[in-house]
């Protein structure tokens, strides 16, 4: 691809894909040289060293690397949804037909939301200069992907089975099954793509305090949910790789608690860019060795999932961190500022009540209270 003075080419969805990958990879969210059609826009804006231009940019090359990302997934689903629309069949057991046809329709409806997810990224990326528009379509689209197999899962996968009573019991196993991994790669990225969204936003606003803190709070949370979810795998498999695999996937929200203490402090831009690095990559060597020992543990381990699957929900999972970080860092931002706004409005003579309890708790020199 070639450079000019007015900015590398890209004009089609399908140029400047090297570039978008590297602003979507870097730490410093540095923008690099501007594509053609960037230039106009951040030349009326002082540059890519402002803060607005380095989000616009940032975004829109997460939107392109999502949507991408999100494409084999979304394809494979497609496939399977027509599938099983067409073939009913489920081992020659007797089942409730109109029941079956029901749970198929609500299958390829998934499906349907999440290309409408699909078009709201591209759609969002196509709009990119224009913030406001573009995190609205994103936000929406977003979340009716993300609640739709939720709903699905309401479903009584009993009714299957018509009146018979064992069959009902194992089609309600089944299903229960089934749900847990259709839905662990959503719930899977949604704490680490709000985890990213607070550690990108400290870089572009290194004296708040507000990343930080949702670090420190949501990394327990992930941990939890972590382990509760590689238990499936752990317990169906019995491999020790499994369980070095679990422990990896452990250890980064330990190290994301850690170092959300320092990233909850005011710093200077290069001091927060050398911390996030530091976070990052820590988190991201863990992960990825993680993320290797389960994909060798599952396909070793015998129990029938194929590599087809396992592809599936590890890109399932990296489509949907990148996607929502760019959701979250949209809400995380507005309300940053809503809440600026709205402690603007209420400041008075007063003192702070905040500072009158710690003060108050420092001069407390009495027993505490009992009961």
């Amino acid at each position: 691809m070639s450079n000019s003075r007015s900015g590398r080419s890209g004009s089609s969805v399908f140029a400047g894909g090297g570039q978008h990958l590297r602003r979507a990879l870097s730490v410093e969210m540095d923008p690099g040289e501007p594509l053609a059609d960037e230039v106009a826009l951040v030349a009326g804006l002082g540059g890519v060293g402002g803060t607005y231009a380095r989000l616009l940019l940032w975004r829109r090359s997460m939107l392109y690397l999502g949507f991408f990302v999100l494409l084999p997934s979304l394809l494979i689903d497609s496939i399977s949804a027509i599938i099983q629309l067409a073939d009913n069949d489920v081992g020659g057991i007797a089942v409730d037909k109109d029941s079956v046809a029901v749970l198929g329709g609500l299958g390829f409806l998934v499906v349907c939301l999440n290309a409408v997810m699909a078009f709201g990224v591209y759609s969002a990326f196509r709009r990119w200069s224009d913030w406001g528009a573009s995190r609205k379509v994103l936000l929406i689209t977003w979340v009716i992907a993300f609640l739709a197999p939720f709903a699905v899962a309401l479903f009584p996968m009993r009714s299957v089975a018509g009146g018979n009573a064992q069959a009902a019991i194992i089609f309600g196993l089944l299903g229960a099954l089934n749900h847990v991994v259709a839905l662990a790669p959503k719930v899977l990225a949604l704490i680490p793509g709000l985890l990213r969204a607070a550690v990108s936003a400290k870089v572009l606003f290194p004296q708040t305090s507000a990343p930080g803190w949702l670090v420190t709070l949501a990394s327990p949370f992930y941990l939890l949910l972590l382990f509760v979810i590689m238990m499936l795998p752990y317990q169906l498999t019995g491999s020790p790789l499994l369980m070095l695999a679990m422990l990896c996937f452990l250890l980064g929200p330990v190290w994301l608690w850690r170092s959300g203490t320092a990233l909850a402090r005011p710093t200077r831009p290069e001091e927060t860019v050398a911390l996030v690095k530091k976070t990052r990559g820590v988190s991201i060597a863990l992960n990825g060795a993680g993320a290797v020992l389960l994909l060798i543990g599952v396909l070793t381990a015998g129990i029938g999932i194929d590599a087809l699957s396992v592809f599936k929900a590890l890109i399932g999972i990296a489509a949907n961190v990148l996607i929502l970080s760019v959701v979250a860092i949209d809400v995380l931002i507005g309300g940053m500022s809503r809440a600026r706004t709205i402690a603007r409005e209420v400041v008075s003579d007063e003192a702070d009540p905040l500072d009158t309890f710690m003060d108050e708790a420092a001069a407390a020199t009495g027993p505490p209270p009992e009961g």
